[in-house]
């Protein structure tokens, strides 16, 4: 897995904004996994009404979040591939939450590499190939540490920079790996 640094659109600004935005994008497929830290996540943003929720794709997974109140919450539609840059471009942080199933411990690191490419820190489950990727964010070993994690990233401005530049850099190498092969 990689992404294509040809595309303009992960190199376009990310729009203005005056909230930190933590984001998830995904298919229905994920529902499960959001579940996993669903009531963190409301926790959370009860807590800090300063934090905007961007979910991107699936607007039932939007609907589980219907108990926020409507400026912290955003929904975006899925676009054409090319354009997905533009849509992890409206998040400060991501999410990648994945339920401890077999299938999900196969699965590829291509939830972090995007996020590298995007340059944005990442809050994630403990699976193999997330522990794998090492850098750019925070592992959350529990549904409880969610938010931890999260009040982590979103107070502390400079360690957000620092974990999106070191996932930049780790995508950068991956995309160089891939296209040399």
């Amino acid at each position: 897995n990689g992404w294509d640094d040809e595309n303009p659109n992960w190199e376009k600004p990310a729009p203005p904004r005056q909230r930190v935005s933590i984001g998830w994008a995904g298919t229905a497929t994920h529902r499960e996994d959001i579940l996993l830290v669903r009531n963190e996540l409301l926790h959370f943003l009860r807590s800090h009404p300063e934090v905007t929720l961007v979910i991107g794709g699936d607007s039932q997974i939007f609907e589980l979040f219907k108990p926020l109140p409507e400026r912290q919450k955003v929904f975006l539609p899925f676009r054409p591939h090319n354009e997905y840059p533009l849509m992890l471009a409206n998040f400060d942080i991501l999410l990648a939450p994945l339920s401890n199933t077999r299938f999900n411990q196969a699965k590829s690191d291509i939830k972090l590499v995007e996020a590298g490419a995007r340059r944005l820190p990442w809050v994630a489950s403990p699976l193999p190939a997330y522990r794998a990727w090492g850098v750019g964010g925070i592992l959350a070993e529990t549904p409880s540490s969610w938010g931890d994690a999260l009040s982590t990233l979103v107070q502390d401005s400079s360690l957000r920079q620092q974990l999106a530049a070191a996932g930049r850099k780790k995508s950068e190498e991956r995309n160089r790996h891939v296209f040399e092969l």
